[in-house]
């Protein structure tokens, strides 16, 4: 059985949740219309305490927001339960700073998802689960 002490499944939750990363918050930021790509149909979502399933509605919910600027200072991405065909689930968790609006005032962010690789692929992942918070002073 492999395990999360796999060397194979720790370079693929590092390369997913870089990839990811480095995709997902220019979208938050430039592309909001193709955010619902990156969500699987029934994901569970939790923003800053909003209850919200599957990428379609996070879509039309996020696109009622301010513009924003999400910055991605750091993340950790840990591998989770193998998929028994050579990748795994990931847990991503990543901390930064957002502005909204106009607004020069940076407010901290933290949030976490649990990717899933798609069916077939191994390198390919979307959103199962996402919890976003701001940090409150």
């Amino acid at each position: 059985m492999t395990t999360h002490k796999d060397p194979k499944l720790i370079n693929i939750a590092t390369d997913a949740a870089r990839h990811f990363v480095d995709t997902y918050y220019p979208a938050l930021n430039h592309e909001r219309q193709t955010l619902e790509a990156f969500y699987h149909s029934n994901a569970s979502i939790a923003w800053n305490g909003n209850a919200i399933s599957g990428g379609a509605a996070f879509s039309s919910f996020f696109a009622t927001m301010p513009k924003s600027f999400y910055d991605p200072q750091s993340f950790d991405a840990q591998p989770l339960v193998s998929d028994g065909m050579g990748s795994c689930s990931v847990m991503l968790i990543v901390s930064g700073a957002v502005k909204y609006g106009e607004s020069n005032e940076q407010r901290g962010f933290s949030e976490s998802f649990v990717l899933k690789p798609e069916p077939g692929s191994q390198s390919k992942f979307k959103i199962a689960a996402q919890t976003f918070r701001i940090v409150t002073a």
